[in-house]
Parts: structure tokens; C-alpha cells; sequence
């Protein structure tokens, strides 16, 4: 296939050539996969894909037929030593597992298992435009939110409401409306695949800007798209980055924040029309609640299917097999990244992922903050969710190695 390839696309990098224009299409696919095209979704047979999939697969594609990914080699062979457990476990502990699953899992992480050349040598620049992307999606979701008593649902939401039917996803909440009425809609930042992707998006930016720039009116933007969203998840990726906050970057002014903060939402919190975060926090309780099916669900299927069978919690029910096993699962569940790992390939299986994929994540040469955030990303989504892979890929896998202290004693524009 190489030798097949026009001679541009294969030449060699050379020391000189510091950016090179293939290597950036690599390098950003995955992130417009997940981002601007994320609501579109293909289907093969009865399976529906979301379209980050096939792009970060052909991300990947790309950058080997060109010379532009290579090789790690301590992240190849984990990676092989990952395909080597979870495969093994199929042939020789698993009764019945599906190949899709099995075969899905391996080739979506593939990409982490490589290194990009040719995007130069400081990712200062690609996280100032990350940044800027964000705060662009951000007001776009603020716009849509305000826009739908003023225009209408149907302009304000357009993608979910002029998008042939074949050609959207069918399994995410992308219209997710609010309880108080069923034609009020939160945010999900217009392009971004849920309500909750937006706030996670939203909760890295916030988390960057407070480890480095500061720009507090940027902040209070976010702060705005994180109140139409109505969604959580991203504040939780918040609260579980704070202590690296503290920690990495001393920002202990956060503490003095967040006392303020908590003592004004509990004061105004109901004038404010905050009550829908507030109750939020009692959903766990709830047997259809996200928070539930995400958290409280998985652990009890963890304890009706694998606390009897050692085997089965060494080795898992095999892969697919979460939702699809018999007896049928008694409790209500969403296949969460870490519950579907565990259940369907134990103890030993979802250890060496996360070995895998924590060694992926916390080696890369970016901002502590960064790291910390995309690492609790994927305990809040499914192992097959392409947003956190999207992310982590252009933002810490493929992406320079950052040169100067992401710490900003006088914020850029």
C-alpha cells in the first residue's frame, strides 16, 4: 500500500521540516471526529458506529501509510501485552464472547501504541488554539440555549432536527430536555454529541485556563456554559483535577472560591434556578438515573455476576458480554469504561488496561492539570465512547512535548 502512495505522501521528514501539513490532518482528525462532526454516526449491519470511530481509525491509517506515526516502544508493547491478555482471555476462559467487541477494543486503541512526527516541538501553540476552540463552543452552546426561546428548537438545535434520520446517532441524548419542560432543551455547545460532552469539554478548558492563562472573564464564560448544560459531568472532572490544582500549581485560592461559591449556591441557589444541579446530586437513588446506570448499577451487576465465580472475576463474562449474559442483569446499568472492563474481562483484563491506558496518559509530556482532567474523563463515559479517545489522542498522545511550565505570569490574549 505504501509503494502504491504518491511520493508526497511518503517522503521523509526531515529535521527542517517542523510542521509538516499531513501530520497536522493526523494529528487533528481525531478531535474534529469528536467535536464538530461527533452527532453523526455510520452503521454496519444492525450496528450503529458514531462517526469518531472510523476517523480515528483513519487517523491512524493515514499516519502509517505516510511515515508520520511510529513506533513507541515502551507504549507498542504494552499495548501488545494488553491485545495479548484480553485476546487470550476469549480463547481460553471466556464462554461466549462477541469478536466485534473484542476486535473494536484493540483496534481503537491502536493509535495510542504510536508516536506523531512532523507537528513541531512545543505544544504551547495547539493548547492556546484548543482554548480558543473552546470558548468558541462555549458561547456557541450559551447562543443555542438563549436562541430556542427566541428562534425556536428547531434553528436552534438544527443538526438534530434537519439531519436525516440514517445519517444521526440514535443512542446518545443529544436532545436532552429539561425537566420543567419538555420543549426546553439544555445546551450541548450545538456540534458537541450530549449535554454532558459539552460540560466536559467545557471542565478541560476551565481546568487549563486555571493552571496556566487565568483569564477570568473566560472563566466566567465557561461558568455560563456549564449553568445551560445542566449537566454535571464536567464539574466532576473538575473536582476530581482540584487537588492537582492545589498540588501542582498552588492555586489555593480556589479553596477561598469554592467556600464563596458553595455559601452563595446554597443561599440563591433556588432564585437562581440552580435547583436542577442540586437535585442532581440525589440521583444516585434514582434506578434510571444517569448517575445510577453510570456508578451504582455497575457495582452491583460487579457483585451479582463475579463475587461467587473466581474464574469469572479473574477472567470476566467475556468481551460484549456486559448487557448480554445470562441471568439477565437485575439492576439498571450503562456500560461505564470501567464496569464494562471489569465485568467482561475481570480482574486481570481491565489491570492490564488501565495500565495500558494510564501509562498512555500520565507519561505524556503536557500540563499535570491536562492529564489529570482526560484520566478522569474516561471513568465518566464508555470504553467505546470515541470523545475521551478523540481528546487524549490530540491532546496528549500525538501532541509536541510541551516546553515551558504551562504557568502564565502575565495571561495571553
Amino acid at each position: 500500500i505504501a509503494a502504491m502512495a504518491p511520493e508526497f505522501m511518503t517522503e521523509p521528514l526531515t529535521e527542517a521540516k517542523k510542521r509538516d501539513w499531513l501530520s497536522l490532518v493526523v494529528l487533528y482528525l481525531p478531535f474534529i471526529g469528536v467535536t464538530i462532526i461527533s452527532k453523526f454516526a455510520v452503521t454496519l449491519g444492525a450496528t450503529e458506529i458514531l462517526i469518531g470511530v472510523p476517523v480515528i481509525l483513519a487517523a491512524t491509517f493515514l499516519g502509517l501509510l505516510t511515515g508520520r506515526l511510529t513506533p513507541d516502544p515502551r507504549r507498542l508493547a504494552l499495548y501488545l501485552l494488553m491485545v495479548a491478555v484480553l485476546t487470550g482471555e476469549q480463547a481460553f476462559t471466556a464462554g461466549n464472547f462477541s469478536i466485534t467487541s473484542l476486535l473494536l477494543i484493540i483496534s481503537l486503541h491502536l493509535a495510542y501504541a504510536f508516536k506523531l512526527e512532523g507537528v513541531g516541538d512545543d505544544s504551547s501553540p495547539y493548547l492556546q488554539q484548543f482554548l480558543n476552540f473552546s470558548l468558541f463552543i462555549c458561547v456557541l452552546g450559551i447562543a443555542q440555549y438563549l436562541g430556542q426561546f427566541v428562534v425556536g428548537a428547531r434553528l436552534a438545535y438544527p443538526i438534530e432536527h434537519f439531519t436525516p434520520s440514517s445519517f444521526i446517532t440514535h443512542r446518545y441524548n443529544y436532545l436532552n430536555a429539561l425537566s420543567y419542560g419538555p420543549t426546553t432543551y439544555k445546551a450541548n455547545g450545538l456540534f458537541m454529541l450530549e449535554p454532558s460532552y459539552y460540560s466536559q469539554l467545557l471542565g478541560i478548558a476551565l481546568l487549563l485556563e486555571l493552571a496556566g492563562p487565568q483569564r477570568w472573564w473566560r472563566m466566567a464564560v465557561y461558568a455560563l456554559g456549564f449553568v445551560v448544560a445542566f449537566s454535571g459531568t464536567g464539574l466532576v472532572m473538575v473536582a476530581m483535577t482540584v487537588p492537582t490544582l492545589l498540588i501542582v500549581y498552588k492555586r489555593y485560592s480556589l479553596l477561598v472560591t469554592g467556600l464563596v461559591g458553595g455559601a452563595l449556591v446554597t443561599a440563591f441557589g433556588e432564585s437562581l434556578g440552580l435547583s436542577l444541579f442540586l437535585e442532581r446530586a440525589q440521583e444516585f437513588n434514582y434506578t434510571e438515573s444517569s448517575g445510577y446506570m453510570r456508578y451504582v448499577g455497575p457495582a452491583k451487576l460487579i457483585g451479582q455476576y463475579l463475587s461467587h465465580d473466581p474464574v469469572r472475576a479473574l477472567f470476566g463474562l467475556g468481551a460484549g458480554m456486559m448487557l448480554r449474559t445470562t441471568p439477565w442483569p437485575m439492576y439498571n446499568a450503562s456500560e461505564t469504561g470501567w464496569a464494562k472492563l471489569i465485568l467482561e474481562f475481570g480482574v486481570v483484563g481491565a489491570t492490564t488496561y488501565f495500565v495500558f491506558l494510564y501509562s498512555c496518559v500520565f507519561r505524556a509530556r503536557q500540563p499535570s492539570v491536562l492529564r489529570m482532567a482526560l484520566a478522569a474523563m474516561t471513568l465518566l463515559n464508555g470504553i467505546f465512547d470515541p470523545p475521551h479517545h478523540g481528546m487524549i489522542l490530540t491532546l496528549l498522545i500525538w501532541m509536541p512535548e510541551l516546553k515551558t511550565p504551562w504557568v502564565f505570569n502575565k495571561a495571553p490574549p
